[in-house]
């Protein structure tokens, strides 16, 4: 699978449009790798990053790495390694984390998340978690997910067996239950039982951002499951 991104809203936002967010004031700034692919979003996002750390506001960053949407994908890492040292929580996938370090990238064929990238995975989580960020939370798709930390400490949460149709918007949905249950103060193992539940829901459903699920639906999901979350 191929995507197609060309004259995004989203890439067209610039410095201007930068200064008139009250990041100061947020809970949370959540990036996508994505939006660091092209100008001037790529300034842009950089801006908002500086404000949000000196303010104190947590930085999260999926690094989302589609080689499709960069003018040369070798550029990814080293875009991502100027940005992470104001990053306080990284997300990726595996080949996502290995790509920081990237070397060469094979593409599968109709290939839709993210690309097959060699390299160690244990020296590319502690190069990451080297360069800034406080945490790295590592998507490893129908096995779960995990977080780790720069002083080597790991926790890691398996994932909900479900019939999978399609694994377009699980990635997404996996953060956004991580983040929730992080902007509650939930402890790291909670947050991704809800992340791996929020994932789950979607890769069992045909379809995308729209049927990402409620917080209800991801409570009975998990209560079925005789899990319970307050």
């Amino acid at each position: 699978m191929t995507f197609y991104r060309e004259a995004a809203a989203d890439w067209a936002l610039d410095l201007d449009d930068a200064a008139k967010v009250a990041v100061e004031e947020a809970r949370v700034l959540f990036v996508s790798g994505t939006a660091l692919a092209r100008e001037p979003s790529r300034s842009t996002v950089f801006a908002l990053a500086e404000r949000a750390k000196a303010a104190d506001v947590p930085v999260y960053l999926d690094l989302d790495f589609r080689p499709s949407l960069w003018e040369d994908p070798r550029a990814y890492g080293l875009v991502l390694r100027s940005f992470l040292p104001l990053v306080r929580v990284a997300i990726g996938g595996e080949g996502e984390v290995r790509a920081l370090r990237l070397r060469s990238v094979r593409l599968k064929a109709h290939q839709a998340t993210e690309p097959e990238v060699e390299g160690d995975l244990e020296e590319a989580v502690m190069d990451v978690l080297g360069r800034g960020p406080e945490a790295l939370v590592l998507k490893g798709g129908d096995r779960g997910a995990g977080v780790f930390f720069p002083d080597g400490k790991r926790l890691w949460r398996e994932a909900f067996p479900v019939k999978p149709l399609t694994p377009l918007g699980a990635g997404d949905a996996f953060a956004a239950g991580l983040l929730w249950g992080r902007l509650r103060e939930r402890p790291w193992e909670e947050a991704l039982l809800l992340g791996n539940a929020c994932g789950a829901i979607v890769a069992s459903r045909l379809g995308c951002g729209e049927f990402s699920p409620t917080a209800e639906e991801v409570a009975t999901f998990l209560k079925e499951r005789g899990i319970h979350v307050g």
